[in-house]
């Protein structure tokens, strides 16, 4: 790596620099271009990158952590993980770097990034994430396997015949269908996925008899339940 790399004065006008929250996000990210290696790249998870970057300085990893996610979120760097290894990419590091002899320097060691690979902002890949709706649809049609079928306005309530005729027996026709279509229009609205409708028609009707359960102190003396 080389000793030092190439600062343009044009930083000073950089509206994505500007527009950090303040002088510490704008002093790590200029502190840090003297430790890209010849492809831009360097570690990033937070307290590896405080050690190369801010040594001296009396950051938490913490809030290390902070200021890279705002860098990524102004678009001034990729972060990335690859095999539980997090990497920095500065994009447009070649542009500033004038008179950069990548043959006169080691090759990096760092692998480089790949759109799949941005961090979503709760840190997961996309890849995880598609991981993630992977195993949800694989529950969702484990369910539809059990013999179940569809219920409600928009087909999303999943109960078998049996199940349906227990929630009619214990809670009743009129009951069970005011459940089973809330629960349709509540799932179709937010976007929800539960493990077991059935469960879920049980559990809002025992919370709808709570609700509804009389406060023994706002009724008449005559019909409290002590009599007092």
């Amino acid at each position: 790596m080389a000793r030092g790399r190439m600062i343009s004065k044009a930083i000073s006008l950089d509206e994505k620099v500007g527009a950090l929250s303040d002088d510490t996000a704008r002093l790590l990210f200029t502190w840090m271009i003297p430790h890209l290696d010849c492809e831009g790249r360097m570690y990033g998870e937070a307290q590896v990158f405080k050690s190369i970057v801010a040594p001296r300085r009396n950051y938490s990893a913490k809030k290390v952590e902070k200021y890279l996610v705002e860098l990524e979120k102004f678009g001034l760097i990729d972060r990335y993980t690859i095999n539980g290894n997090a990497y920095i990419s500065v994009k447009n590091f070649e542009k500033h770097q004038i008179g950069l002899q990548k043959d006169k320097e080691a090759q990096s060691q760092i692998p480089p990034f790949t759109p799949e690979l941005i961090q979503s902002k709760d840190r997961v890949t996309l890849i995880q994430e598609k991981r993630s709706l992977r195993e949800e649809n694989k529950e969702i049609y484990k369910e539809k396997s059990l013999n179940k079928n569809n219920y409600g306005e928009f087909k999303n309530i999943l109960l078998t015949e049996d199940e349906l005729k227990k929630l009619n027996n214990r809670l009743g026709v009129a009951k069970t269908d005011d459940l089973v279509e809330r629960l349709s229009a509540y799932k179709k609205s937010k976007g929800k996925v539960y493990k077991d409708d059935y469960a879920t028609i049980l559990n809002w009707s025992r919370r709808d008899a709570s609700n509804n359960k009389p406060n023994p102190r706002s009724l008449p003396k005559e019909y409290a339940p002590d009599g007092s």
